[in-house]
């Protein structure tokens, strides 16, 4: 087994439980073996059917986890061969205000946070000379940050942190196609201008909303003409673990 193929971790995303925890508990072994084979160069048992389309479903988010691993270890390697990270100082700028000339405060710039980032914070957090922050009250998990809609729930394709949510409780629940559900966001956002939701807030109400978008389409024409059906979860059980 070479060294690239072998990955001492990997990440498990706690979105699977809900659709991992519907297979049966010798399928639910299944899919804990082929992640651990997956990430040590091992064989991957698709042999059931619903493991074979649970899998097909988390397998992408996988392998890109292990690009960006990749990506990431290559830089690291890189600025080590330079002597080092980059240097991460803040460049701050002191500007006088022409009809008071009072200073103003530095201006600080911060980089973006994502989700797979991993923060830690001093117990205090220097701001001016006679001033402190304290770590407890700028330390708030970011999944409970308040945003407009459009952040709090991007769209389909562009964010791949909600892509297993997109795909396991919108389109496999409601038979909808990932084209369908891009205009229903893009509707479901117009209707929440002003709103603010933490990103579980969000996903609760987009996914309350795509089911009165199902009804409200079939009360119109009386079927779903112009929605792909898909295999549900329940339907694959009742034909396949018998």
């Amino acid at each position: 087994m070479s060294q690239e193929t072998f990955k001492e971790t990997f990440i498990l995303r706690t979105e699977w439980f809900k659709s991992i925890s519907k297979l049966d508990p010798q399928d639910q072994a299944t899919m804990l073996r082929n992640l651990f084979n997956y990430h040590i160069g091992g064989p991957i048992d698709l042999e059931s059917f619903p493991v074979m389309l649970l899998w097909n479903i988390i397998e992408d988010t996988l392998s890109r986890n292990i690009d960006t691993y990749d990506k990431k270890l290559a830089a690291n390697r890189e600025n080590g061969k330079l002597g080092g990270r980059p240097s991460t100082k803040t460049n701050t700028e002191t500007q006088i205000n022409p009809n008071n000339h009072m200073v103003i405060s530095p201006i600080t710039q911060v980089e973006p946070i994502t989700l797979s980032d991993s923060v830690s914070v001093s117990d205090s957090v220097s701001v001016s000379d006679s001033e402190s922050v304290h770590a407890a009250e700028i330390h708030t998990p970011i999944e409970k940050l308040k945003n407009y809609s459009d952040l709090s729930l991007p769209a389909p394709g562009t964010d791949t942190a909600h892509e297993i949510y997109y795909e396991t409780e919108i389109c496999h629940r409601h038979g909808f196609d990932i084209e369908t559900v891009k205009d229903i966001h893009t509707a479901w956002v117009g209707d929440r201008i002003g709103q603010m939701f933490t990103m579980q807030e969000a996903r609760q109400n987009f996914a309350s909303y795509c089911a009165k978008w199902k009804q409200n389409n079939r009360n119109r024409h009386g079927t779903s003409s112009n929605i792909k059906q898909l295999p549900t979860t329940s339907a694959v059980n009742s034909s396949y673990l018998k």
